[in-house]
């Protein structure tokens, strides 16, 4: 399904959640304190710099698929900590202010998201073939996303195999299940600002030409 997203802000907060989360988990670690401190210490490192697996089980004396399971198990934590607070479902009050700056920086008036698909380089996984091989010539992933007006992530679907286009992903992704089944709470038909005749006129999501006109869906070019 889509991760949603709304900006707010982090605290000092992070750590302290993530140790009371781990205190209710049953992992195959040792219980010593200093353990689980360097384990947390070996993922945090990893998600900021992107470090190979190999150099994190060298530099902290772990195994590769101990290193692996480590990593595994402290995202999955942060994201069960972290996705009702930073990613929760957009609400009409959300979109309507997403509209708002749409309007007022970008002249689209009852916009509510821009959407784009993009190429995330990666080294070519064992055993894929060409499968995440894409038009540009190297390997990567696809992030399907969506953002406001200021450019920020309000939703986000990671994961597709590079060698797809952004129609044929979004075909397929749950983003626009959600967007053609009412999944989101978007907001009814409004007139638009300068329309005399005050005719009701749909919220809309744009895209480039990549992505199918559906105009009784809301997603315009």
């Amino acid at each position: 399904m889509p991760f949603f997203f709304a900006p707010a802000p982090l605290g000092g907060g992070l750590i302290l959640r993530i140790k009371t989360v781990r205190r209710f988990r049953h992992f195959s670690l040792h219980s010593a304190a200093e353990i689980k401190k360097r384990n947390r210490e070996l993922a945090m490192l990893y998600l900021a710099t992107s470090g190979t697996f190999v150099a994190l089980s060298l530099y902290f004396a772990r195994g590769e698929s101990t290193v692996r399971k480590i990593i595994k198990e402290t995202t999955e934590i942060i994201w069960n900590v972290l996705k009702d607070i930073h990613m929760p479902v957009p609400t009409q009050d959300q979109f309507k202010h997403i509209a708002d700056r749409f309007e007022l920086l970008w002249n689209l008036p009852n916009c509510i998201g821009a959407l784009d698909g993009k190429h995330i380089r990666i080294e070519k996984f064992p055993h894929t073939g060409s499968e995440n091989f894409n038009y540009k010539h190297f390997h990567s992933t696809v992030l399907m996303a969506c953002c406001d007006a200021d450019g920020l992530f309000t939703v986000i679907e990671p994961g597709f195999a590079g060698r797809n286009s952004d129609g044929g992903i979004f075909k397929a992704c749950a983003m626009n299940y959600w967007i053609t089944h009412g999944g989101f709470n978007i907001l009814s038909p409004s007139p638009l600002r300068h329309d005399k005749r005050n005719t009701p006129f749909p919220y809309y999501f744009v895209g480039d030409e990549a992505f199918p006109l559906f105009v009784k869906h809301t997603i315009c070019k």
